[in-house]
């Protein structure tokens, strides 16, 4: 039999052949293949390519790997670049994406993002005053904001302080929801209260929502840590609004179930005295 006779016969079996049965059908035909004596090196790669169709559509995924009936060859460059325009992703400003540094110069950083073109984040954002200098190497994953689509030069302006400042306001929103107790740091009195650092955030803390004890001095925080509840997150207007007295009260009731699952009728314990009426006194 002829090279040109033998030819469509396998390629209609190999074609036909079903999933589950491939290893072994395909090895009868490369078998024929061999003892027919036509173009053995083309035998063993008809072969190889239906097994690896054969792959592919396991990992339902056929888009990934090359197909005996999807020639790219045979695609118009209408279709390429539709494709192409369907596999790049669409950004706006604000979107917080993850990327890959690709390359890292004197002045910039370039990321891979998968848009059109790379995003590249100022040398600016690496160093910031007061912080140590943030290190970015080929090959670092990355979580970037963006905050210029396409620039005059056709890249996507990133920002790695801002991906950073906007996790942690997702985190704020996540510890409100949640109704967590979390430490703040005051840093000064104003008029109104206290200002206060939360994960890097500035925050306020309204004198009304201070410890009674504190109330009337409160100086005595500034430099100090305290626990706080968050109250209020808004990061259009960038408003984070705490309470001290929230989180002292939900304190103080964990203490007292935990002491009431303690305490018996008859046992004797020692306490201090905290106020006195005409009815009776207090005792902590």
């Amino acid at each position: 039999m002829s090279d040109v006779t033998a030819r469509p016969e396998i390629v209609r079996e190999i074609s036909g052949a079903d999933e589950f049965g491939i290893v072994e059908k395909e090895l009868t035909v490369f078998e024929r293949l061999y003892n027919q004596g036509w173009a053995r090196k083309t035998g063993l790669l008809i072969l190889m390519a239906v097994l690896w169709e054969v792959y592919a559509r396991h990992l339902d995924n056929p888009l990934l790997v090359p197909t005996l009936t999807d020639d790219p060859e045979n695609l118009t460059m209408e279709e390429l670049l539709a494709g192409a325009e369907h596999s790049i992703r669409a950004l706006s400003h604000g979107d917080i994406v993850d990327g890959t540094v690709v390359r890292v110069d004197p002045d910039e950083v370039l990321v891979d993002i998968g848009a059109k073109s790379e995003g590249i984040i100022s040398n600016r954002e690496l160093v910031a005053r007061g912080e140590a200098p943030l290190e970015l190497n080929p090959g670092d994953e990355v979580k970037v904001y963006v905050i210029e689509p396409e620039n005059e030069s056709g890249n996507v302006v990133l920002s790695l302080r801002k991906a950073r400042a906007e996790g942690i306001w997702q985190k704020a929103a996540e510890k409100e929801s949640l109704g967590e107790v979390i430490d703040a740091e005051v840093r000064e009195q104003n008029k109104g209260g206290l200002i206060v650092n939360i994960m890097g955030l500035r925050g306020f803390l309204p004198s009304s929502q201070v410890a009674r004890q504190f109330s009337g001095n409160l100086m005595e925080l500034v430099g100090t840590k305290i626990a706080v509840k968050i109250l209020e997150v808004n990061r259009k207007r960038n408003r984070l609004i705490v309470s001290q007295r929230a989180a002292q009260d939900e304190d103080r009731a964990r203490q007292r179930e935990e002491l009431f699952e303690k305490l018996s009728m008859g046992d004797v314990v020692s306490g201090k005295v905290s106020g006195l009426t005409s009815y009776g006194a207090f005792v902590n």
